[in-house]
């Protein structure tokens, strides 16, 4: 199983997959890089070299890097609150992009898969 080890001791394990230009998939509490595998595999075949985190602290870990941040949240989401998480998580970063996916519930990952992978590849090539 591939870990990252951070200078603070934290051990992260990771997927890295493809060729091409990195993009870097991170997910809040309680889930891991295995919710990521369609839009992985999606992107891997556009020609990316995808990378999944655990879970990780955005501010210390993804906060150091000067880099495009997209956050993306389904507007029908019942589990979890639009303002405490995907709002908060936006102004974290700078130029970060924030995605409402209108209709979407928490599941939209697997829901609106094909919507979403299209999203992604919109924001990358942008």
């Amino acid at each position: 199983m591939p870990m990252l080890d951070l200078q603070d001791g934290t051990r992260l394990y990771y997927k890295d997959w493809g060729q091409g230009a990195p993009v870097v998939f991170a997910q809040g509490w309680s889930l891991n890089g295995d919710m990521w595998e369609n839009q992985m595999m999606f992107l891997g075949s556009q020609g990316y070299r995808v990378i999944a985190c655990a879970e990780t602290d955005y501010r210390d870990d993804i906060g150091r890097f000067d880099v495009p941040v997209l956050v993306i949240h389904g507007e029908r989401d019942a589990f979890v609150p639009f303002d405490a998480t995907a709002r908060q998580a936006a102004a974290l970063f700078p130029d970060a992009t924030l995605k409402v996916y209108p209709g979407a519930p928490h599941g939209i990952l697997l829901t609106h898969k094909d919507q979403l992978n299209q999203g992604l590849l919109q924001f990358l090539t942008r």
